[in-house]
């Protein structure tokens, strides 16, 4: 039984890497980042609140301590996709994606400190030597003079969803989180920016518009916090597999490249995934 709750963490994990993993090229390539992130925002959140009244409308419930951090979790997920897009427009999209994955170390940290999550020696191994393979892709990538402003945002982007993903951990309740998460960040989204006329967008708008509302903030978020409800460590440690989709998928997609040290960093990062994913084996064998 535990290895196949085991394996089905690790399904969910996959179906996250491809997702978020394709988002750093697809949104760079579009270049008109303030309407991916408004029809993000806007799509994912009609899916959810449709998907609750077809599917779960007899089985949610919410409560104040829900409310408040669906609220707080809406909030700070705007400012990470914001922040998100906005560092794509200064730098390559492997270059943001590496850093953006310091947000699992944020998490499990956070989290100890509020006694949510025991940082197991084994766990923090593989977090760290996944961590140190993400800095190695960014030291080592042939764009490491970037900006001081896109390494800011960056850094901004990895700390507020690391607050979002908290938020929903301690929600307790995923679906009724997610709806409204989303909603917030929609209702936010409409006055702040300005989406531009529809008629004349791109096909890489198009493309990266549907691709964030129905993947990456709909359908990736329910994968997020389904995963993260399970084990915070497994999943800080798993997720460590954007990062590879996203160099691989920036070859064909954002015409980027990667060298000798970026592979290193990639197999450290796989390494720490495997001693993250021992570790949590036995502890679902105790």
């Amino acid at each position: 039984m535990n290895k196949i709750h085991l394996n089905d963490n690790m399904v969910l994990a996959l179906l996250l890497a491809l997702i978020w993993g394709t988002t750093f090229s697809i949104v760079k390539v579009s270049r008109n980042y303030e309407a991916v992130l408004f029809w993000r925002n806007i799509i994912s959140a009609l899916l959810i609140l449709v998907t609750v009244i077809i599917f779960y409308r007899s089985r949610v419930s919410f409560d104040l301590i829900c409310l408040g951090y669906g609220v707080i979790g809406g909030v700070f997920n705007l400012i990470f996709i914001y922040t998100l897009f906005k560092a794509l427009s200064y730098m390559p999209s492997h270059v943001v994606s590496a850093l953006l994955y310091t947000y699992p170390i944020i998490t499990l940290i956070i989290l100890a400190i509020l006694k949510y999550e025991r940082l197991r020696a084994y766990s923090f191994l593989g977090v760290l030597l996944s961590f140190t393979g993400a800095a190695i892709l960014y030291v080592g990538s042939e764009a490491f003079i970037v900006s001081f402003e896109g390494f800011i945002l960056s850094f901004i982007a990895s700390l507020a969803f690391s607050l979002t993903s908290i938020a929903s951990r301690l929600s307790g309740k995923i679906i009724e989180y997610t709806l409204i998460q989303l909603l917030v960040t929609a209702l936010l989204t409409i006055p702040i920016f300005n989406p531009g006329n529809p008629l004349n967008y791109n096909m890489n708008t198009i493309i990266a518009s549907i691709h964030q509302g129905v993947g990456a903030g709909f359908i990736a978020y329910l994968t997020w916090f389904t995963l993260l409800s399970r084990s915070a460590t497994l999943a800080s440690s798993l997720v460590y597999m954007v990062p590879i989709v996203a160099y691989i998928a920036a070859i064909p997609v954002a015409n980027e490249i990667f060298t000798l040290p970026d592979i290193i960093g990639l197999i450290l990062i796989l390494l720490g995934i495997y001693i993250a994913r021992k570790a949590e084996t036995r502890r679902l064998q105790l």
